[in-house]
């Protein structure tokens, strides 16, 4: 109908939106993830599978070689503004990687 998937459907409304604004509400294309993007991403799935927390910025950096934090935070930026991980500014390890529905990633 839109070029919605069945999935997005259900996952929106899973999510509490109505039936109409779930078909009708367009996907926002913001591209497909960086290979780097996809192994921070990667990275975080495993590290919340092992140590049952998200890892911090510094252990993000050390096991991918980023030295500068900065250069992280990019790609976590990048990585929420296209669905795939949660950003809660101000706490530490407040970050969910996401399945690209908007359900937290295992």
């Amino acid at each position: 109908m839109y070029g919605i998937s069945p999935k997005t459907i259900w996952g929106r409304l899973h999510n509490g939106w109505s039936a109409e604004r779930a078909v009708t509400t367009p996907v926002k294309d913001v591209g497909r993830p960086t290979q780097r993007q996809l192994e921070v991403w990667e990275f975080m799935i495993a590290f919340r599978a092992k140590h049952h927390m998200s890892p911090t910025i510094r252990e993000i950096g050390e096991h991918l070689g980023i030295a500068s934090t900065n250069g992280v935070m990019c790609h976590l930026k990048a990585l929420n503004k296209k669905g795939l991980l949660r950003l809660c500014g101000g706490l530490g390890r407040a970050m969910l990687p996401l399945d690209g529905e908007g359900r937290v990633a295992t």
